[in-house]
């Protein structure tokens, strides 16, 4: 969802807050009798009083396709304002529902109020008027008037989008770093990374007495539980349950970390299981898998040790690697392995489908054990880490494409798992 629409519904305005419900069921009735569409077209309607009903059904959360600007549906949400704006001017509560709505929804998929976005082939305003895109008097010329302000107080209720970004820090510094198992002592290692005085690229390692002889995966995950220190989860090879492993004050000093503590989580099924930042737009880390049925789905966060309910993100049967905020907006992302080597990027509209088509970013022929760890190479973008034999390398990202491979360790044989 890249851009809001303003709407209004041409009803009366001098409605009582006990007459809403019937008014909604009658556009409802509208809508899905006169029309022929499955549901009330627009994704939310406010009332003068400033209440936010959800129209469409699905999940206010959710990337609904609607039915409410034509051409411009998979791609955008609408609220409707519940009376007709051509004769009289919204209520100060109507403006105050447009501007948190937007502001949280567009944030929602990681989109800048402020921004102009390509859909229905030309640019659009993220928050425009249903008369932006459609021949018509639609919102109303008073309620129209009014976007610029709407515009304003809901960028004024947006914060940065950095939040969402997939971390990887686990040693207290701004560099990301990695959780490895020792292939001899099954113990954890952190590796942490950095850059030597001449640029090149380092890992340093800071054993640990975590031991994870029983495990057979390992997640960099992030800050999980919102304590202010980096986490990981591990994989139990017994019962294939996930386990949280929480930092604390002391891993600025060690590699120091408290659990197992159980999240409830068996990932029978599951296989393709990635750290993905803040997906879901709550400020949580959250993981998406392959689920045996082979579609993709979020696991969010719950901000404590364990999980949020689960719901699907894309019928691709392919796993992903969440690499975090690549392509300049504020959704994370994820890079995709193809057959024949080829990286591609996969890009989320935040907490609803991967959209548009896989785009090449390069080759990864030759290499294994994907990773997106954040900016390891200091220059504000996120990259994408592989192993190619007993080696770790780092391709670079930019954008539309990665660049030629630097190397971050030179033999990393002694460890047999890496997060």
């Amino acid at each position: 969802m890249s851009v809001g629409f303003v709407h209004h519904t041409v009803n009366a305005n001098n409605y009582t807050r006990a007459q809403v419900p019937a008014l909604l069921r009658g556009i409802y009735a509208y809508h899905t009798q006169a029309k022929g569409w499955s549901d009330i077209g627009y994704n939310f309607v406010v009332d003068r009083f400033g209440r936010i009903w959800e129209g469409r059904y699905g999940g206010v959360d959710r990337a609904v396709v609607g039915a409410h600007t034509l051409g411009y549906n998979d791609e955008a949400f609408a609220m409707s304002a519940l009376g007709n704006f051509e004769t009289a001017r919204p209520t100060a509560a109507t403006l105050d529902a447009y501007a948190r709505l937007f502001a949280w929804k567009l944030s929602l998929h990681g989109v800048s109020v402020q921004a102009k976005q390509p859909i229905g082939g030309t640019i659009t305003q993220a928050v425009s008027g249903h008369r932006d895109a459609d021949s018509t008097a639609c919102p109303g010329r008073y309620l129209y008037a009014k976007l610029p302000e709407i515009r304003a107080a809901a960028a004024a209720r947006q914060t940065p989008f950095t939040a969402r970004q997939r971390r990887a820090d686990l040693g207290g510094t701004p560099a990301p770093d990695f959780i490895f198992r020792d292939r001899v002592s099954g113990r954890a290692t952190v590796a942490r990374s950095g850059q030597a005085a001449d640029g090149s690229l380092t890992l340093t390692a800071v054993p640990s007495s975590v031991d994870l002889t029983g495990v057979n995966l390992l997640l960099n995950v992030g800050d999980w539980n919102r304590d202010g220190y980096g986490d990981f989860m591990a994989r139990a090879t017994a019962d294939r349950s996930l386990v949280l492993y929480t930092g604390g004050k002391d891993l600025r000093r060690s590699a120091t970390f408290t659990g197992p503590v159980a999240t409830g989580l068996r990932a029978i099924g599951l296989s393709k299981i990635t750290p993905a930042g803040d997906l879901s737009g709550d400020g949580v880390p959250d993981l998406v898998a392959v689920e045996r049925d082979g579609g993709l789905a979020v696991y969010p966060g719950d901000g404590a040790s364990g999980f949020k309910r689960p719901y699907g993100l894309s019928s691709d049967n392919v796993g992903v690697t969440g690499v975090g905020l690549w392509n300049g907006d504020g959704a994370p992302d994820f890079v995709q392995r193809a057959g024949d080597g080829t990286l591609t990027l996969r890009v989320s509209n935040g907490p609803g489908a991967l959209v548009a088509p896989p785009r090449p970013l390069g080759t990864v022929k030759g290499y294994s054990a994907l990773r997106g760890v954040g900016d390891l190479t200091g220059d504000g973008r996120v990259d994408v880490v592989a192993k190619r034999g007993r080696e770790l390398w780092v391709l670079p990202g930019r954008g539309k494409r990665v660049l030629a491979p630097q190397l971050l360790a030179s033999d990393i044989a002694k460890y047999d798992l890496m997060g």
